[in-house]
């Protein structure tokens, strides 16, 4: 379950890791390990981290390069910088896609690891949640902090648990070989299974953000719920789910919403586009993404409709113009629309 050498304290077994072998004769590779949000709610992540009793941190070897997507579904989303106030449905489940992507950071980190491998140039530091920070908690709406958005209820249920399973004396559990003697499985117990913290948007902040969650135009999440069926409540496959921000602060009232509206985080479609300029540009300089990969971005922010069909106050021209002043021309990074806890 794990790289490092740690032991498995839910059954009583020595230490195991993935790369024991390889350490004994002195041939591991290099690794570079990327995850997103839904791997913690569907695929069971955190006690890769913390363990099965999720006591402590695993300590990461120095060969393993671990970075963590926050607010991603399964792969990333598709990304882009429309805003839709009343999204479908995600397919089956309850709350509509996630479209926070992974994709453009992947590009980049695989240029780092390449120019690793072959030039010897060190990683970007690992970057993932742990119990150390306080960024791995118990996935509750109180542990992780979550708001109380309307018609977006967040219970703690949405996780899929892991589980102790017995299947018969026959199993070499440090193999992971042997033969299968009781099947079904007995359910030996629920172990404690993790997640991320979230800020006062309900998104995460651990991990390597992607420009659209430093410009966010809602909440997303690792999770979503199946919308009928015998699972219905429970964790929706690997579908993770997103929830519009409201565009406007009349809007946001109007609604009970506890999250500033787009129009109270950037004031006009350009104060918008100057964020997304400034993580782009912060991004690039951390070398999590490429330069052509900004470009893009900005592109795709400016040819977008965030804020296109309101008339901006001047109150709210004078938010763009500090937005859009400063920051990302004097090598000052900015995390505004990131609020309520980043770091």
């Amino acid at each position: 379950m794990w790289w490092a050498h740690y032991p498995d304290k839910a059954r009583h077994l020595p230490a195991n890791g993935l790369l024991d072998r390889c350490t004994e004769t002195r041939t591991c590779p290099e690794v570079l390990e990327t995850f997103g949000s839904l791997e913690f709610y569907d695929e069971k992540m955190s006690p890769d981290l913390i363990g099965f009793t999720a006591e402590a941190d695993i300590p990461l070897p120095h060969n393993v390069h671990r970075y963590y997507y926050p607010a991603t579904t399964h792969g990333g989303g598709g990304g882009g910088f429309t805003f839709v106030a009343n999204p479908a449905p995600a397919n089956g489940c309850v709350f509509p896609a996630n479209p926070n992507p992974e994709s453009d950071t992947n590009n980049a980190l695989q240029d780092d690891f390449v120019a690793l491998v072959m030039q010897g140039t060190p990683m970007p530091p690992s970057s993932y949640p742990t119990l150390r920070d306080r960024l791995l908690v118990p996935a509750t709406q109180k542990d992780e902090g979550f708001p109380n958005i309307p018609k977006y209820p967040f219970q703690g249920n949405q996780i899929n648990f892991a589980e102790l399973f017995d299947f018969g004396p026959g199993i070499d559990l440090r193999d992971q070989t042997g033969i299968v003697t009781i099947q079904p499985p007995i359910v030996d117990r629920v172990l404690p299974t993790y997640a991320v913290k979230v800020n006062s948007d309900g998104n995460e902040f651990a991990g390597v953000k992607s420009v659209l969650l430093q410009a966010p135009l809602a909440t997303y999440t690792g999770w979503n719920t199946f919308a009928a069926g015998i699972y219905k409540g429970q964790q929706c496959g690997l579908t993770a789910s997103s929830f519009p921000l409201q565009e406007t602060k009349s809007q946001r009232i109007a609604a009970q919403d506890p999250r500033p509206s787009i129009e109270e985080r950037y004031g006009t479609h350009q104060g918008y586009v100057c964020v997304v300029t400034n993580a782009a540009n912060k991004s690039v300089r951390g070398r999590f993404l490429r330069e052509s990969a900004a470009t893009t971005l900005i592109a795709q922010a400016q040819a977008g409709n965030v804020l296109t069909d309101i008339t901006p106050t001047d109150e709210d021209q004078a938010l763009a113009k500090r937005l859009c002043s400063s920051p990302g021309k004097d090598g000052k990074d900015d995390d505004h629309g990131d609020q309520g806890g980043d770091r």
